[in-house]
């Protein structure tokens, strides 16, 4: 503490010679500040009658703000004295940090007249600084940017470029749907099997109505709880996809309504006489309804002809719904007739269906109809001319078991002949459709490993019969496995087991069988198969001969061949070359020999 002397005339104040003599000490400083280049210069400090800046400027805000509220507040200059001796002292040592790099640049004032330097113009002097030195550093009051890695810079470069361009939308990753799970496949394809399933128990139940009492009081119960889901969907006046804030009969009643919306009324009023249908609308899950609705969709057309050619009654149930208050399709769909349903007399077999275009038409071949037919056609005639002796002149059906060692049933175990048939289950849940390898099978239900489809029948011709190449298939003996029996020939008649396509990795193939009082030739599972998966066969490597097969597969018989005929080609490149390399080697061989003898 600054200790007063007492005099006669009262304390005095030193602080103004003390300021002086700051002042003159700052000014030899500076002078000096030549020979000490690593010495700060002293800045002088201010008098106790002289306000301190940050009091000055808090002084001068507060005035601005009187004046203009809106102005923010700017740095007040120092005096004219200090501020001259401040800038001399600055020079001073600006003019020497070329030669001491280890001496700092120190800020630079500014006054309200001169404006602030931007960062880019700072850069820009600290630049033409080290261009002098490569050891100086800038002379700037900003630091040195750090060095960004290789993600760094490509952010910064994605966001100039957003700025460049503001309608530019951030980059984002496209969605992927969540994968089910087997199990949950599983159910979704175990309801549409149900509900394949109900539709086909109640037009069975309809047609047995007529002569059958308790058929026809089962048939009206059917129609009862049909005519009510229907109701759901009429009186349903808010119906979404968004079931969060819905109770179940406003879930339940939502979904029937939107698939009438989508589908039309006709194709709910089938689909609400299957008991799984209106289970699924009513107690099954959001994720689980809007699964198998998605299987509608891709599908509904084919559920639509299954319908029509069963000849499934519709019109009765939406009929007393009828009427100005209904909505327009309802009546609509009541006064129109579709095409699809004068289908009801021609067999389900003898429709392709085409997906992609809505429509059917008739399987032909060769410009002749494919007729469908329930079992194998034998003529004597086509026997009597064949080149086999033993099969000429044959006046009996060569599957019948009659005197004839087929062993036994396959069904009761019985050596005798007896009254076993295949099940005709199987034909109601099977359609045609055309597909890029041509008319296919597609499974409307769920088959499971070791299900018998059907029967491959046809006409039967000797073995060595060729004018069928493309259908004809050759009928084995079950205990001679040698033994060729007949040929099946589907071209012309014949039922769907001649429209299932080829595949290297099929999930049905042939069998040999013998079934009541015939030996057959059949068409089973071999892996189990879910509604709406095509049925596809082995044709087998002897019938791809001369063909190519485009079912591309792994292990392909096409492939393979290639991969083989690949295989000789490279044997044969090697050969080659081994040949040339012997015989070049023997040439040089014999002119070492010449050139000995000489």
């Amino acid at each position: 503490m600054a200790a007063k002397r007492i005099s006669d005339n009262g304390p005095k104040d030193t602080s103004s010679s003390r300021t002086r003599s700051l002042r003159k000490r700052t000014q030899e400083e500076g002078g000096d500040a030549d020979s000490s280049p690593s010495k700060r210069p002293k800045r002088s400090s201010p008098t106790p009658s002289q306000k301190l800046r940050s009091q000055t400027q808090r002084g001068q805000e507060g005035e601005d703000e009187d004046i203009s509220p809106s102005k923010q507040s700017e740095t007040i200059p120092p005096t004219p004295s200090e501020t001259s001796e401040f800038q001399e002292g600055q020079g001073q040592e600006g003019g020497e940090a070329d030669s001491s790099p280890r001496k700092r640049g120190n800020t630079t004032l500014h006054t309200p007249s001169q404006p602030l330097q931007s960062q880019e113009e700072q850069r820009q002097e600290g630049g033409e600084d080290t261009e002098s030195s490569s050891r100086n550093r800038p002379n700037t009051s900003f630091p040195a940017p750090a060095q960004l890695s290789g993600s760094q810079k490509k952010r910064r470069q994605e966001g100039e470029n957003a700025e460049n361009t503001p309608n530019k939308r951030p980059k984002m990753g496209t969605f992927q749907p969540r994968p089910l799970s087997p199990a949950f496949i599983l159910d979704r394809d175990q309801i549409l099997h149900a509900f394949m399933y109900d539709l086909y128990e109640v037009n069975k139940i309809h047609n047995e109505s007529e002569n059958n009492k308790v058929a026809r009081l089962d048939y009206e119960a059917r129609c009862i709880y049909a005519s009510r889901a229907l109701e759901k969907a009429l009186t349903c006046t808010l119906w979404s996809f968004d079931e969060a804030n819905m109770d179940c009969e406003e879930r339940e009643a939502s979904r029937l309504r939107i698939f009438a919306e989508n589908f039309g009324w006709s194709m709910l009023a089938i689909c609400v006489q299957a008991e799984a249908f209106r289970r699924l609308c009513k107690e099954e899950s959001t994720l689980m309804w809007k699964a198998v609705y998605r299987k509608f969709q891709e599908h509904h057309y084919n559920i639509w002809i299954q319908a029509s050619t069963r000849g499934f009654e519709w019109r009765k149930l939406l009929a007393p719904y009828a009427g100005d208050a209904a909505p327009p399709k309802l009546n609509h769909v009541l006064a129109s007739r579709n095409e699809a349903e004068n289908l009801r007399h021609t067999h389900p077999h003898e429709i392709v269906i085409i997906e992609e275009e809505r429509q059917v038409r008739s399987p032909k071949f060769q410009n002749r109809l494919q007729k469908h037919i329930g079992a194998s056609i034998f003529h004597p005639r086509d026997w009597q001319t064949a080149k086999d002796p033993e099969h000429r002149g044959l006046k009996k059906d060569p599957t019948l078991r009659e005197g004839l060692n087929y062993g036994l049933c396959d069904l009761c175990a019985e050596g005798k002949i007896c009254e076993c048939r295949i099940k005709e289950a199987p034909f109601e849940f099977v359609q045609l459709v055309e597909t890029p390898k041509g008319v296919g099978v597609r499974a409307l239900a769920r088959f499971e490993k070791g299900d018998i489809l059907g029967e491959y029948i046809g006409e039967l011709h000797p073995p060595c019969y060729q004018g069928d190449l493309i259908y004809a298939l050759t009928m084995q003996g079950k205990v001679d496995v040698d033994e060729e029996i007949a040929l099946i020939c589907p071209m012309e008649y014949g039922n769907f087991t001649r429209f299932i396509n080829h595949s290297c990795r099929p999930n049905t193939t042939f069998e040999r069988r013998t079934i009541g009082n015939r030996a057959k030739m059949t068409v089973e599972v071999v892996r189990n198969i879910q509604p709406f998966e095509e049925l596809t066969i082995n044709y087998g490597r002897e019938y791809w001969k001369g063909r190519t097969c485009i079912c591309g597969e792994e292990g392909c018989y096409t492939q393979q061949e290639r991969r083989k005929k690949r295989q000789q080609e490279r044997e044969m490149e090697r050969r080659k070359q081994r040949g040339m390399q012997l015989e070049a080697s023997k040439n040089v061989t014999e002119e070492g020999d010449k050139d000995k003898e000489e």
